[in-house]
């Protein structure tokens, strides 16, 4: 077996090395001139972009109900991932893993549109759908589209903006595309390992990034809420009408009892001793029910308090200093040294290709 020539492959090295020197630097000015142009057009690109601010909320639901059964933690766990492992568990058809599903339907956006934000300058207050409408900058390339768009499709536009109030069930082309801007603002991860919710919401304005984050967190926590307490909350509603029901009932035995004790005082007969005490057991008959239903309206808050989900936020949402994405700066240095890579790239292929033919002949 024959031993690579080290002498070889270095002057291979060497010489390559040289060749691309040679053309840096027979190419430097068109190589600076080009560059420069690259940084010129980067530069218009990223002031027309808007910036954008990113604010962040951390939360850890209790996503399992109180009652266990026989598995424990082990089916707590399972219920996380929405998995029923049977026994008597009673676990969450919402699991925190569809969390991210829930936020982007459009049941859960449109509520979204009516929150009140404003701007950190102070310059806009109102709704937040008025905000996107109005106050939501575009770039210049995007205002063009739209305006040529507009030319040729002006009247179809026109009839399909959107209305006063959104309907899920046929949303228009302009509310669609309204939808979809609010979900790209919107996000929600879930971490696995920690079983924590992260919520997500991206304005340009630093101040509406962060109400809208309190927004799409207390929406979440009132979904959640109404589906893990909707029943309780009905079997309370009705356990506070039947006490109500009991309680005018044993008034009004009470009432029926006392009128007839009055009316028949100092009378030995023993009809009136046998009807007064019919009455009197139909009184004690509506306290036992009055007290029975006391009971189970007691029963019926605390079931309501025990199935009402507690999220505890471990991150708040705050005001960000600073934008969110790739730096600005960095950008231009990626780009002016790809296109001085590039070009150089290209012209050394060039020149390798027409040294191996002057080397063919």
């Amino acid at each position: 077996m024959e031993k690579p020539n080290t002498s070889a492959q270095l002057i291979d090295i060497m010489e390559i090395v040289l060749d691309i020197y040679n053309v840096v630097k027979n190419n430097l000015k068109k190589s600076i001139i080009i560059t420069a142009a690259t940084a010129v057009v980067t530069v218009l690109i990223l002031i027309s972009t808007p910036r954008y601010y990113t604010s962040y909320v951390k939360l850890v639901p209790e996503y399992a109900s109180k009652k266990e059964g026989g598995l424990g933690s082990l089916g707590s766990a399972a219920a996380m991932f929405g998995i029923n492992l049977g026994g008597n568990t009673n676990y969450d058809a919402i699991a925190p893993t569809f969390y991210p599903e829930i936020i982007a339907s459009n049941d859960f956006l449109i509520p979204l549109m009516q929150a009140e934000v404003e701007t950190k300058d102070g310059d806009f207050k109102g709704t937040y759908i008025k905000y996107l409408t109005e106050r939501q900058k575009q770039p210049w390339w995007n205002e063009a589209i739209s305006f040529v768009f507009s030319i040729f499709k002006g009247k179809e536009e026109a009839s399909d903006s959107a209305g006063p109030g959104f309907n899920p069930f046929m949303l228009t082309k302009n509310e669609k595309q309204i939808l979809d801007a609010i979900s790209s603002m919107i996000s929600c991860n879930v971490d696995s390992k920690t079983f924590t919710i992260e919520i997500a919401t991206t304005a340009q304005d630093p101040l509406v990034a962060a109400m809208m984050a309190n927004v799409v967190k207390d929406k979440l926590q009132e979904v959640v809420t109404e589906y893990r307490t909707g029943k309780v909350k009905k079997d309370y509603e009705y356990a506070i009408k039947f006490c109500d029901s009991a309680h005018d009932d044993y008034i009004a035995a009470q009432e029926v009892y006392a009128e007839y004790a009055d009316k028949h005082q100092g009378i030995s007969r023993q009809a009136y001793r046998i009807e007064l005490e019919r009455l009197q057991g139909e009184m004690q008959l509506a306290y036992s029910m009055y007290n029975a239903a006391c009971q189970q309206k007691i029963m019926a808050a605390s079931k309501l308090q025990e199935e009402t989900p507690v999220f505890a936020e471990i991150q708040k949402a705050s005001v960000p200093v600073y934008p969110s994405g790739t730096r600005r700066l960095f950008v231009l240095a990626a780009m002016m040294v790809l296109a001085f890579s590039v070009y150089n790239g290209i012209c050394f292929l060039i020149y390798k290709r027409e040294k191996e033919k002057i080397n063919a002949q």
